[in-house]
């Protein structure tokens, strides 16, 4: 039979590591949790940065479209003006085919 004192002093021993224990449960934990923050934070950058930059990319490329389709829609535009039996060596349909050129 186990005397008190060393049954106090067994059970001490114990919750001492079992709070030692606890504690390393404790410290990794939080080390994990901390890791999945960065994670999830370089996650959120990422996509930040990749959203911005499709933006960019799309913003660039309208601009760079949006010049050329504008003087085809007009030169679209000038042609149905001209009437069917209109010769191409018109002069004034010479002058508008110039003037698109130069656009």
């Amino acid at each position: 039979r186990i005397n008190t004192t060393m049954r106090t002093a067994y059970h001490f021993q114990r919750v001492i590591k079992d709070d030692a224990s606890l504690r390393e449960v404790a410290v990794a934990e939080r080390e994990r949790m901390l890791q999945h923050e960065a994670e999830v934070e370089l996650k959120l950058r990422t996509a930040e940065a990749a959203k911005a930059a499709r933006g960019s990319l799309i913003r660039m490329v309208m601009h760079d479209l949006r010049s050329p389709l504008l003087s085809v829609a007009n030169a679209v535009a000038i042609v149905q003006e001209v009437e069917p039996e209109t010769r191409v060596d018109n002069p004034e349909v010479v002058e508008s085919l110039r003037a698109m050129a130069t656009c």
